[in-house]
């Protein structure tokens, strides 16, 4: 599904759109007005991705989900890639982690 966002920083930087192409579940789909948590880069702010795939927080919630910096994010996956490629978490744990993250926990 393709979506037009309007990206409003954490920084309180000024709001912009965005398009992003994901995946959806069928039993939530979101509807014009809905507020969604995204990650984005804040080097290219046009590089913008759903929090997690039940991102959709609520139909015309009042306040904006704060967007969370991509860069932190991906330091993080990396830092969870590495424990897993040397051993110290298995590919479930990996998985738990990953999905947890993403997820704004």
């Amino acid at each position: 599904m393709r979506l037009t966002l309007r990206v409003q920083p954490a920084d309180a930087a000024a709001p912009y759109r965005a398009t992003v192409t994901t995946l959806v579940s069928r039993l939530a789909i979101p509807r014009a007005g809905d507020r969604v948590a995204v990650v984005y880069d804040p080097v290219r702010p046009s590089r913008v991705a759903l929090a997690s795939s039940s991102a959709v927080v609520s139909p015309n919630a009042r306040d904006a989900m704060p967007a969370r910096s991509a860069t932190a994010t991906i330091d993080e996956l990396t830092r969870l890639a590495a424990l897993r490629e040397s051993g110290a978490i298995t590919p479930a744990e990996y998985e738990r982690l990953k999905q947890r993250l993403m997820a704004g926990e």
